[in-house]
């Protein structure tokens, strides 16, 4: 799993000019505003992570059209989608991006490009903490096992959703000579970032737990940490606290060499692994 304290729009739109002009690429985007009558609240920017996602791409009208085919259920878009069992999320194909990014000042695209959204969102959006004392200082954990439940649940529905809509259904690996060429990319938020955000150590764990069964059906995979209410360079911060938790594995390798034969095979692309906090470590792997 890759890290990164950049947004994952401005990722996925770097890596669709640079070199993966035909691969799916896929933005997870988590909802935590939602109006009174449970529908995810338009009018806020800060409504979803990415928080630029409604300002620089059309996803609005997808979302629109999404609340427009429930009005007929007896439950509300926060209901389903905040659910702890059995959540709803939707897959909005062929996105627009026709904005720049803030620090230009949102200029319209000469060259927009196009990107797959996954809409979600988490079980609560403050859970209760518990701090736990190990061998290497306290550590971050949910209070409730299910609010833990939830997170693991939500992260395979969007790989499973990923592998059979965007990955010829089956899930299966390509052929040899090009195992890498048609695995969608993933790009998600580090689940739960915000101002009242989920405790790290039990979503790194979460996460490494999702990395060994799912990584391998996807030509990359990254965690974003930059997000709401993250500045002043925390989100470098936890991009490398969750990196050594979560690619622990990895990160042997330039201990003990007689490892690297068992790394997962991998294309270790110079392009993709600079776009990532921990780059040079990963260039010491590679």
């Amino acid at each position: 799993v890759l890290f990164s304290h950049s947004t994952s729009l401005d990722l996925a739109v770097n890596l669709r000019r640079v070199q993966h002009a035909r691969q799916p690429i896929v933005v997870v985007a988590e909802v935590s505003g939602f109006n009174k009558d449970g529908s995810i609240a338009l009018d806020r920017t800060a409504s979803l992570n990415p928080e630029c996602l409604m300002l620089r791409t059309d996803i609005n009208r997808y979302i629109e059209a999404a609340a427009i085919q429930m009005r007929c259920g007896k439950a509300t878009m926060q209901e389903h989608l905040c659910a702890a069992k059995d959540p709803y999320l939707f897959l909005c194909r062929d996105v627009t991006v026709f904005r720049g990014t803030r620090e230009q000042g949102y200029p319209l695209e000469a060259d927009p490009v196009k990107i797959d959204v996954i809409i979600c969102a988490m079980s609560e959006q403050r859970p209760a903490p518990q701090l736990v004392n190990t061998a290497t200082g306290w550590t971050e954990w949910y209070q409730s096992e299910v609010s833990h439940t939830a997170l693991l649940e939500r992260l395979n529905l969007l790989s499973l959703v990923v592998i059979q809509e965007l990955s010829g259904g089956s899930g299966g690996a390509p052929e040899p000579d090009s195992r890498h060429s048609r695995l969608p990319i993933l790009l998600m938020p580090s689940p739960g970032a915000g101002h009242c955000p989920h405790p790290r150590d039990a979503v790194a764990n979460s996460l490494k737990h999702w990395r060994r069964r799912f990584t391998g059906r996807f030509d990359s995979a990254f965690v974003c940490t930059a997000g709401r209410g993250m500045k002043n360079g925390h989100e470098t911060h936890m991009a490398t606290y969750m990196d050594a938790i979560v690619n622990q594995q990895l990160h042997w390798v330039l201990e003990s060499h007689s490892l690297a034969g068992k790394v997962m095979d991998w294309h270790w692309d110079t392009a993709v692994i600079r776009l990532t906090t921990c780059w040079m470590k990963l260039e010491q792997v590679a």
